[in-house]
C-alpha cells in the first residue's frame, strides 16, 4: 500500500485550520493526533511528538479522558518506532491509568499494547519501566497476564 504522506499532511493541516477557526475542540484534538500519526509513519518523529503533545494538552485541559488515553497510546507507538521501549511502556501506562476504570475499547487496546511490551521485555523489566513512569501505581499484572495469554493464543493459532 502506498501513501503520499505529504498530501495527507497538507489535507490535515487545512482541516486543522478550519476546526481551530470554528473552535471545534474535540475535532481539533483528533486532527492533531492524525497529524502526529502521519508524521510518525513518515519518519518525522519530532513533528509527531509535537502534534501528539499538543493533543494531550488540549484533551487534558478539556478533560477528554478516553481521547487523552488515545493520545498516550499514539505516543507509545511513536516511542516504539524510535526504539525507546521503556518510554513506550511509560506512555501506554499513562494512557491506561487515565481509563483504567472505564470499560472501553481504548482500555482494552492499551491492555493489549502493554501485554505486548510485557511479552517483549519480560515481567521484571516491564514492572521496572512501569514503576519508573508511575511510581505510586502497580501495574495491573493479572489483567496483563490475561491479555498476554490471549496474544500468545492468537500467535499460536496464526502459525
Amino acid at each position: 500500500m502506498c501513501c503520499d504522506y505529504s498530501t495527507a499532511d497538507q489535507c490535515l493541516r487545512r482541516a486543522l485550520a478550519i476546526r481551530e477557526e470554528r473552535r471545534l475542540i474535540a475535532d481539533t484534538a483528533g486532527t492533531l493526533d492524525e497529524l502526529g500519526r502521519v508524521a510518525r509513519l513518515d519518519g518525522r518523529y519530532d513533528d509527531s511528538e509535537r502534534w501528539h503533545a499538543h493533543a494531550v494538552q488540549i484533551k487534558t485541559q478539556w478533560r477528554m479522558w478516553v481521547e487523552l488515553a488515545i493520545s498516550y497510546a499514539n505516543l507509545g507507538r511513536l516511542r516504539l518506532a524510535q526504539n525507546l521501549r521503556d518510554h513506550a511502556i511509560r506512555e501506554f501506562a499513562n494512557g491506561f491509568r487515565v481509563v483504567h476504570s472505564v470499560d472501553s475499547p481504548v482500555r482494552h487496546q492499551l491492555a493489549r499494547d502493554l501485554a505486548r511490551q510485557l511479552w517483549e521485555v519480560g515481567e521484571e523489566a516491564f514492572v521496572a519501566a512501569w514503576r519508573a513512569a508511575l511510581p505510586d501505581d502497580d501495574p495491573p499484572m493479572d489483567l496483563l497476564r490475561q491479555a498476554l495469554a490471549q496474544l500468545r493464543e492468537q500467535a499460536d493459532n496464526a502459525e
